[in-house]
């Protein structure tokens, strides 16, 4: 979930496309077409995507933009619970 009181920024400018990544921004994907925003919202939006894990420890990203341009970058490190998962 991603929320902002100014609104979530889902048209194209340069630098400020909504992105989730694991770990790399080079593999980032775009979340501009697969934001859901809740019922009557431009403020609080949803998204799902399959995430692959390759390390014991790997960060989750997640890139947003404001209607105003404000950008921020959130990373929640993740740790397997199992070698074998």
């Amino acid at each position: 979930m991603v929320a902002d009181s100014a609104g979530i920024l889902i048209a194209s400018v340069p630098g400020s496309t909504p992105c989730f990544y694991v770990n790399d921004p080079t593999y980032a994907t775009d979340l501009t077409d697969l934001l859901v925003f809740d019922h009557g919202s431009t403020t609080t939006a949803r998204f799902r995507v399959p995430v692959g894990l390759s390390g014991p420890v790997d960060s989750l990203f997640v890139m947003v933009s404001d209607n105003m341009l404000n950008q921020t970058v959130i990373g929640v490190p993740v740790r397997r619970c199992c070698p074998t998962c």
